[in-house]
């Protein structure tokens, strides 16, 4: 069995696809938060791959922090992925349609924490980080993507 510093033990279930999947929780900027990692081939998986995601990991509060930032400075441009959910959850949640976009910023929660370190089922990052509106409660995330070497992919809005 593989151990991560972050993650404990993993203990990885294989699907029908052959993919891997193992699911755990972490503390992320003072919230409990849902981990999932998902491989494409569990055999080339090793102890250096662990090492590595973990390096990933040390940072993680400090990722955060600048998804935050990059939120609140993407919208101020309509034409963003993030200016757009904003607007999307104004017009169409009742209880959101007066917030700032501060407001709306601050009410965002990490929801879950993707890890794809070989880019299973195509993912566009290695490092996803899903965010939402905790009440009332939507299926919409806005999805902050970083690249194996931390380095910012942009945002995904998805459903």
């Amino acid at each position: 069995m593989l151990t991560s510093r972050h993650l404990g033990t993993l203990a990885l279930s294989s699907s029908e696809d052959g993919t891997a999947y193992s699911a755990t929780s972490m503390e992320i900027a003072g919230y409990v938060v849902r981990v999932t990692l998902t491989l494409r081939d569990a055999t080339s998986f090793d102890q250096a791959a662990i090492d590595a995601l973990d390096a990933s990991l040390d940072a993680l509060d400090d990722v955060h922090r600048l998804v935050l930032e990059t939120m609140g400075a993407e919208l101020a441009v309509p034409s963003s992925t993030t200016s757009e959910f904003w607007t999307f959850h104004r017009e169409e949640v009742e209880a959101l349609g007066n917030l700032s976009a501060t407001e709306f910023v601050a009410r965002l929660r990490l929801a879950r924490l993707g890890l794809y370190p070989d880019g299973a089922y195509g993912a566009k990052g290695y490092l996803t980080l899903d965010y939402a509106i905790p009440e009332p409660q939507t299926d919409q995330l806005l999805v902050a993507r970083f690249a194996s070497d931390r380095s910012w992919l942009g945002f995904a809005w998805e459903s």
